[in-house]
């Protein structure tokens, strides 16, 4: 089954507008390329909290990085 819906940027304001009241499956990219394909269960929490955790997963490995290497890896810049 091919992925058609739409890509919106993986950032703070774009995940804030992202459904909290209802779960569903969300597809990560990275350009063409399919990341990460997870899904939020219908409890309640939504796909926002899961985004959300994804978000800070991430902002805190590149913020480790950065401390340790003083420059962020070569595709995040």
């Amino acid at each position: 089954m091919p992925l058609r819906s739409p890509k919106w940027p993986f950032t703070p304001a774009a995940v804030e507008h992202s459904p909290d009241e209802w779960g569903g499956v969300y597809v990560l990219w990275r350009g063409e390329i399919v990341l990460f394909i997870g899904s939020a269960p219908d409890d309640g929490r939504g796909i926002k909290a899961d985004l959300l955790a994804h978000l800070k997963g991430e902002l805190e490995l590149l913020k480790e990085h950065l401390a340790r290497y003083r420059s962020y890896p070569r595709c995040n810049q």
